[in-house]
C-alpha cells in the first residue's frame, strides 16, 4: 500500500498562513522527494533543498516541474555538512519538516 502524505495539502496551507513566502530565499532541510519543495517554489524566490538520501533527492530532481527548474537548487547532503557559499545572501526562512 502506498501512503500519500498530506493529500489535502494542509501542511502547505498552514505554512502559507504563517509565513510570507513571496520572493523569499528558503533553505529546506530534508526535502525528500519534493513533497513541500514544489508547492513552496511556486511562491518563493529561491529554494535550496537538501537531503542526505540520494534516492529521494534524485526523485525530486526527476520530478521537478519545468516551470520551477530555475527556482530550486538540490544538494545531496545533510544539514551538518551544509556550508553557506561565500558571498551568498543567506536565507530568509529555514524549514525543517519531517527532518528528525
Amino acid at each position: 500500500m502506498t501512503v500519500k502524505a498530506d493529500p489535502e495539502g494542509i501542511s502547505i496551507r498552514v505554512l502559507r498562513n504563517f509565513i510570507d513566502l513571496k520572493d523569499k530565499r528558503l533553505l529546506e532541510v530534508g526535502c525528500g522527494a519534493g513533497r513541500l519543495t514544489f508547492p513552496l517554489a511556486q511562491t518563493a524566490g529561491h529554494i535550496t533543498a537538501i537531503d542526505p538520501c540520494q534516492e529521494d533527492l534524485q526523485a525530486a530532481i526527476d520530478n521537478t516541474p519545468r516551470r520551477l527548474a530555475g527556482t530550486i537548487e538540490f544538494l545531496s547532503l545533510g544539514i551538518e555538512d551544509y556550508e553557506l557559499p561565500p558571498g551568498s545572501p543567506g536565507f530568509d526562512i529555514g524549514l525543517f519538516t519531517w527532518s528528525l
